[in-house]
């Protein structure tokens, strides 16, 4: 990056490159032998891919299971970023070759929660600030809702942990018997409760916007199972209690909501949230 903002390259090689993945927020091809491109959906505003270029900067020099990013480029009249390509395949895929493995891949999610979170870092934005942001722009909350969550919101403590604010099995890599962590789009320095909150809601309520209603259920059941494993293990190796975990669920799922979601995932978040506003106290993830 330089001083006056980041160099954005053209790629422009005529060549029609393969799509190997995607999400509700890009897509990813195979770019060359070394290096693949993340190219975001139409619409994705220049200042968060940018966000998150710097954040992959930052993070590569204290989190070490991250590929290097190779700099902002257009390609189509579409922002991407380049990065170095990991060899692997993604921790759903695995999953659904071994079923049977739920309870251990969410064990290992588990652990590289834990690793991250005992990185002190300093980002672009705090998590609270990210939340804050997200909220008030919720477009499906009244203005009363949106006060109640911020007045929520800003009770809790702060804190300066390397947080992810997305991890899910997607963004899980695994290559050479190790693992790999990508997509950090929504990356903050905050507190390890907020990012634990986000990801116990990911698994119960997440799905992928691009494939079948039925492998939607069947990952659903999956991330139940993987869900509780994840719960189990962390709280066991944390000094985080489930209660403080649980008293950021509402901000976490209010601010979801300005994400790009299925209609039915939408639906479901707003009964959460709605429901334990109505209750006027923490929120909770169904054991």
């Amino acid at each position: 990056m330089s001083e006056n903002g980041p160099v954005i390259r053209i790629l422009d090689d005529g060549k029609d490159h393969p799509l190997i993945g995607q999400g509700n927020t890009a897509e990813i091809y195979n770019y060359s032998e070394k290096v693949i491109l993340k190219l975001f959906r139409e619409g994705m505003p220049q200042d968060t891919v940018e966000r998150e270029a710097r954040c992959a900067e930052s993070i590569g020099g204290v989190f070490p299971d991250t590929p290097h990013s190779l700099g902002i480029v257009r390609y189509r009249n579409r922002l991407g970023i380049l990065y170095e390509k990991v060899s692997g395949t993604d921790m759903i895929r695995e999953m659904f070759r071994h079923p049977f493995r739920f309870g251990s891949y969410g064990k290992t999610l588990a652990q590289i929660h834990l690793k991250m979170h005992r990185i002190d870092i300093e980002l672009p934005y705090t998590l609270k600030d990210k939340l804050e942001r997200e909220i008030s722009f919720a477009p499906d909350l009244t203005e009363h809702e949106k006060e109640t969550v911020l007045q929520i919101l800003q009770e809790m403590p702060e804190d300066t942990k390397l947080c992810h604010n997305d991890l899910h099995p997607g963004n899980i890599m695994i290559a050479n018997d190790g693992y790999i962590v990508i997509d950090w789009l929504t990356a903050a320095a905050g507190n390890p409760a907020a990012d634990v909150s986000r990801t116990l809601l990911l698994l119960r309520f997440g799905e992928p916007m691009h494939i079948r209603m039925l492998k939607r259920v069947l990952i659903r059941f999956g991330m139940s199972v993987l869900r509780g494993s994840y719960r189990k293990h962390y709280l066991a190796n944390s000094r985080i209690p489930m209660s403080e975990i649980q008293g950021w669920m509402l901000p976490v799922a209010a601010a979801r909501l300005s994400e790009w979601l299925t209609e039915h995932e939408r639906d479901q978040l707003l009964r959460f949230i709605r429901k334990r506003i109505a209750k006027n106290g923490p929120m909770t993830v169904r054991q």
